[in-house]
């Protein structure tokens, strides 16, 4: 998937997934800061949100994908991915 596509299609369902599940303040404004992005006049601000929410994420996956408590485990797999490819293309 391109980068395009993902800042234009994905990016509002990835940052929601995050903002309902995480009550970090500065985790939920970085997720919701995705979605003023215009690639590419902010490409360095999108790789510094997108390292700092896959190194949340990185911590925290394990957490979500056995917790019975977290419903939406899938939209966190495709949210995390997302995130993986959106930092490969900046590279």
């Amino acid at each position: 998937m391109k980068l395009e596509e993902i800042l234009q299609v994905e990016v509002k369902a990835l940052s929601q997934t995050i903002c309902e599940y995480s009550t970090d303040n500065f985790i939920t404004s970085y997720a919701k800061q995705l979605n003023d992005l215009h690639y590419p006049e902010d490409r360095d601000k999108l790789k510094m949100l997108t390292e700092r929410l896959l190194e949340w994420y990185t911590k925290e996956i394990e957490t979500i994908r056995t917790s019975r408590y977290v419903h939406s485990k899938e939209s966190h797999l495709r949210s995390y991915w997302l995130l993986q490819e959106i930092e490969a293309q900046l590279k």
